[in-house]
């Protein structure tokens, strides 16, 4: 199994409407070929963050074992439940075009999107 990988060349982090949204893509079109959503409901939701990537066949609630972001690079590990389903190990996306961005509020963002979930997050 391999990953997927792609280059972003744009990313967001907003909060509407109690929800909130951390997403990358290789486009700032409205139809990215390669992007990931992830979502939560904030402050606190019992449930579990929310994620479609690439189109919503991959998607769905929890399913991330690890995530860890980096100067250059997000790389998320599926669960063995999700690398079954997707035939996949996980996702590596390249942030070195957009890492200001990434840096300057998305990996805390990232924490609270993942917190209280069985995903185990890190920033280096």
């Amino acid at each position: 199994m391999d990953d997927i990988f792609f280059k972003a060349k744009f990313t967001t982090s907003y909060e509407e409407d109690g929800v909130l949204t951390v997403a990358f893509s290789d486009s700032e079109k409205p139809d990215p070929e390669n992007y990931i959503i992830l979502q939560r409901a904030i402050p606190e939701d019992p449930d579990d963050y929310f994620f479609e990537i690439n189109s919503r066949e991959l998607s769905g609630e929890g399913g991330f074992f690890s995530a860890e972001l980096n100067e250059n690079e997000l790389k998320i590990i599926f669960s063995e439940k999700l690398k079954e389903y997707s035939e996949k190990n996980g996702i590596i996306i390249n942030i070195s075009e957009c890492k200001e961005l990434v840096h300057s509020g998305i990996s805390n963002a990232l924490d609270l999107i993942f917190q209280l979930s069985d995903c185990k997050y890190m920033h280096r």
